[in-house]
């Protein structure tokens, strides 16, 4: 009996061992698993994470624009009327209204004393048809209709210094009106205006009388208008330019204009120049397509103030404008869509 009592503990002892080894066994296994999953799931995470990150571009064309800036005097078709004598302005057509040639617009009237038979009230008749206009900046002696017809570069030299101290000033906001003065003005807007330009920039290409060029003006969103040169002088370090443009906006209110000069263009997709990536010494881009990250080769056509033009895209194309965050061939979730 006793040697069968003293069998049974070493083999519980045995067994216990054997369970205990097993145990440990399984809880090594299941820590490795456990790092491993770990290690297999925060590589998803990553990649996740990266891809929110990641942004895209339609491949759409577009146009990169060399620009010069400058600043540009209009010269319209404009006729301004001067007061014969010092009065007050009683107004029938309101400024920016367009009449026809021979409307009255506005009434002078002068009051000596208390006596109404000394009281004179004179109508200014519109001397052409056009648009309506009381301000008043000193550029009238320049843009009158006796010399629009001759009107050459040579008149424009010196501007400034030809006008003298402009009367400038807008008509409506006086309560007496200088006997002498311009006061009032019908300017044509449906006939070509005038820009004119000195600069001592360089526009990067010869320019010609009849040659076409491309303003971008600023004050009006940046509106693109396009005209034909004139005339071109050369005076001293300047340059200067006489513009016609054929349609020229409605900027009766306005004598002097921001703007650029389109000096060259470059078609293509536009794109910061960091997203390129080269491959096997060629140039290309990351696109997004499938769910993956692809490499497409591209024509560089212009590059300019860290901007690039590129050809060989198409609108479908979604071109990854983080290239820094991706590689070939990886697989990307949910990559934020950004335009042009």
């Amino acid at each position: 009996m006793s040697n069968s009592a003293e069998v049974k503990p070493e083999r519980l002892r045995q067994a216990q061992r054997r369970k205990g080894q097993l145990t440990r066994r399984n809880r090594v296994f299941l820590i490795l698993a456990a790092i491993f999953l770990v290690f297999i799931a925060s590589g998803y995470v990553k990649n996740i994470v990266a891809s929110l990150l990641v942004e895209v571009v339609p491949g759409q064309p577009s146009v990169l624009e060399e620009v010069t800036k400058a600043e540009f005097v209009i010269i319209r078709n404009e006729a301004a009327l001067a007061a014969p004598f010092t009065g007050r302005l009683e107004i029938l057509r309101p400024e920016g209204e367009r009449v026809a040639k021979g409307t009255v617009m506005c009434y002078l009237v002068s009051e000596d004393g208390t006596s109404l038979e000394k009281t004179k009230r004179l109508a200014f008749i519109a001397p052409q048809a056009g648009v309506v206009s009381y301000h008043i900046d000193g550029y009238e002696n320049i843009c009158n209709s006796q010399i629009w017809p001759q009107l050459d570069i040579h008149q424009l030299t010196d501007l400034e210094k030809r006008l003298g101290a402009p009367m400038s000033g807008d008509a409506k906001e006086k309560k007496v009106i200088p006997g002498g003065s311009f006061f009032v003005k019908v300017i044509d807007n449906l006939s070509p205006g005038y820009l004119y330009l000195e600069t001592t920039s360089d526009l990067g290409r010869e320019l010609k009388t009849g040659n076409s060029i491309e303003i971008r003006l600023e004050k009006l969103d940046n509106l693109l208008i396009r005209g034909n040169i004139m005339s071109v002088a050369q005076n001293g370090d300047k340059l200067q330019l006489l513009i016609r443009i054929p349609n020229l906006p409605e900027t009766y209110k306005l004598r002097k204009l921001q703007g650029h000069i389109i000096t060259n263009k470059y078609r293509g997709t536009v794109l910061s120049e960091h997203c390129l990536v080269e491959k096997e010494g060629n140039l290309g881009v990351f696109i997004y397509a499938r769910g993956k990250v692809q490499w497409k080769e591209v024509t560089v056509s212009g590059r300019l103030n860290k901007k690039v033009a590129v050809e060989g895209l198409s609108a479908s194309d979604l071109v990854i404008t983080t290239p820094q965050l991706v590689k070939e061939g990886q697989v990307v979730f949910f990559p934020r869509r950004l335009s042009l």
